[in-house]
């Protein structure tokens, strides 16, 4: 792909190929409707250039073919097996049959041809379109001051500019059904709703660019299928931008306008207000004064009333603090001497119960290591003894008895494993080893348990001990003896 002189300079000052195919996307909603009616339309594009036009209608489903003289041009639709072949426009028209194709399309074409080669081109479109279908002739909006009275001219093959009325008019003359005018490429910020725009937006940024859509008379049913695309409004005028300028202005001025008659009458109030002050100042100024200066002084004999008051006050109050201070200094001694005498007190006691605990422990002491408390010893063990076979019968004492043998034995032989190990041997050979199994198991099982009666006796002991008072009469009279 190489580019000619043209293709090069339409890529500098028209745009890329994605810019140009971002802006024919305006169309699809005009043109879609030609695939409900014939289906796989055909269409035709005079002057297709790099192919933006083509490769875009091709997508949507239309079988497109393109014409144009530039072989620079035509490189990017060989490039991109697009349809497309060196021929001229007109010629291309005239070879064609009446009511073969579905949409025939020009972009920035016209401008280059002459009026009369125009007039041709739309002719030939009428005749060779089918019903309903539609012709397309995009070019440069003369509308637009910039464009009419620079851009336009920096394509050396243009020939003049076209304005929108002649071009939609030749296509009326013709005879085609209806024609739209499609104003397009404005910037995004321009539009009639937006009001912000500035001068420089009403010379500058009217459309760029305008196409003129005609359709070739068909049935109402097929017509009606285009109603909403003819009818939707696409960019702005430079007539409408610059009235909407005019009235954004207007109104500006108006309000301008209103603000300075309210302030002319703010300040006629103001005027009137101040003649009223000077003239009240002139006769009532000698009393104002001697009203102010009894004011004052009145003031300042309500400012020493208040600081005699707050004096008096704060005397009230040191001297209620001092004879708080004073209480509180009395009860706190009280409660201090209290306390002295109650830890007194209680260090009394605990001495007391100290020499107390002595003397117990002492008569503790004399009764367990004397030889009453050793020699009566057996008597009290089988009084004890007596006691539990009376309460538990002679045989579960038995049994307790064994147990607690048992448990004991068992015990010293963990500690002797070897004549553990003998002993288990000595059992087996006579036979006993299920009867000690049984019995191992059973006071392994059993731990022994002592009774209420025992605690309670132990107790009795304790407290005998502790309060000498307690003990039993024969006691008594042993302790005495040996005295």
């Amino acid at each position: 792909m190489k580019d000619s002189f043209y293709s090069a300079f339409e890529k500098k000052y028209r745009g890329s190929r994605e810019q140009i195919g971002a802006r024919l996307e305006a169309y699809i909603p005009t043109i879609a409707p030609l695939l409900d009616i014939y289906p796989q339309a055909s269409a035709l594009d005079l002057g297709c250039g790099r192919g933006e036009w083509l490769e875009m209608v091709s997508r949507m489903g239309f079988d497109a073919r393109g014409v144009d003289l530039d072989e620079g041009m035509l490189s990017y639709c060989t490039e991109l097996n697009l349809k497309a072949e060196k021929a001229e426009a007109i010629a291309s028209l005239k070879a064609l049959p009446d009511e073969s194709i579905a949409l025939i399309s020009s972009f920035h074409l016209v401008e280059h041809i002459g009026f009369e080669n125009v007039r041709s081109l739309i002719n030939e479109s009428l005749r060779v379109l089918k019903p309903g279908g539609l012709l397309i002739l995009e070019t440069p909006n003369a509308e637009n001051l910039q464009v009419g009275t620079h851009t336009f001219h920096l394509d050396p093959t243009h020939d003049k500019p076209i304005p929108h009325q002649l071009l939609e008019f030749v296509a009326e003359y013709a005879g085609f059904h209806r024609t739209k005018i499609m104003r397009l490429q404005e910037p995004g910020h321009i539009s009639l709703e937006n009001e912000q725009f500035s001068l420089t937006d009403v010379l500058l940024s009217v459309s760029p660019d305008y196409s003129v859509v005609a359709q070739k008379v068909a049935d109402e049913a097929i017509l009606a299928q285009f109603d909403t695309p003819f009818a939707t409004r696409y960019g702005v005028s430079l007539i409408e931008m610059a009235n909407a300028y005019d009235d954004r202005i207007q109104h500006k001025e108006d309000a301008q306008l209103a603000r300075v008659q309210t302030m002319q009458e703010e300040i006629t109030e103001l005027k009137t207000n101040l003649d009223r002050v000077e003239s009240f100042s002139s006769s009532g100024v000698l009393e104002a004064k001697i009203r102010l200066e009894y004011e004052n002084q009145q003031l300042a004999l309500a400012n020493k009333k208040l600081e005699t008051e707050k004096a008096q006050l704060k005397a009230a109050l040191e001297l209620e603090r001092d004879e708080l201070e004073a209480a509180l200094g009395f009860k706190n001694n009280q409660i201090k001497a209290a306390l002295e005498s109650e830890n007194e007190q209680l260090k009394a006691a605990l001495e007391q119960k100290t020499r107390e605990y002595i003397d117990v422990s002492t008569a503790h002491h004399h009764v367990v290591y004397s030889r009453s408390w050793k020699m009566t010893k057996p008597y009290r063990f089988a009084g004890q003894q007596f006691r539990y076979v009376a309460q538990h019968g002679p045989v579960n004492r038995s049994k307790q008895i064994i147990k607690r043998i048992l448990v004991a034995l068992n015990h010293r032989l963990n500690r002797y494993p070897d004549i553990k190990a003998k002993l288990v041997k000595g059992v087996k050979k006579a036979g006993l080893e299920k009867i000690a199994r049984r019995i191992y198991v059973k006071a392994q099982s059993t731990p022994h348990v002592v009774s209420t009666a025992e605690v309670l006796q132990h107790q009795d002991l304790v407290n005998q001990l502790h309060d000498p008072a307690l003990l039993p009469v024969e006691v008594k009279e042993i302790f005495s003896k040996l005295k």
